[in-house]
């Protein structure tokens, strides 16, 4: 089976990030919604480039010590949202969605991330370090 390449894309840079968001303003207001959690697990799955979220072992660790009840509006535990939340913010590290350095992008090997990021505090390092 080969790769169809397409100059058709669904863009979800701005929609991830502000779902992302969303996830932490719902944290710090306390509601621990499972809806919020699925929502953001489909959105995420489709970034994933060799599958779906559910077969992210990550995820799947997650959900296997929080499973997410059928109805959106049901309440998690704190402790269960913060691990997704975490989770997610793992398997985002782990896609060069988030996290990536300049060094990252300067390195050989990574051409298509080339001015895909900035290091706001560069200006800041010390000489030598």
């Amino acid at each position: 089976m080969s790769v169809i390449e397409s100059g058709l894309y669904v863009n979800n840079a701005r929609k991830i990030n502000i779902a992302f968001d969303d996830l932490m303003g719902f944290y710090s207001e306390g509601d621990y919604r499972t809806g919020y959690i699925r929502t953001f697990a489909m959105l995420l799955s489709t970034c994933i480039p060799d599958g779906v979220i559910e077969n992210n072992p990550e995820y799947a660790d997650t959900y296997a010590k929080f499973p997410l009840d059928e109805r959106d509006r049901t309440p998690m535990s704190r402790v269960a949202f913060y691990l997704y939340y975490k989770t997610f913010e793992q398997i985002m590290r782990n896609l060069a969605m988030i996290g990536i350095t300049k060094a990252d992008i300067s390195s050989p090997g990574n051409k298509e991330l080339d001015g895909m990021a900035l290091d706001p505090f560069s200006e800041w390092e010390v000489e030598g370090e």
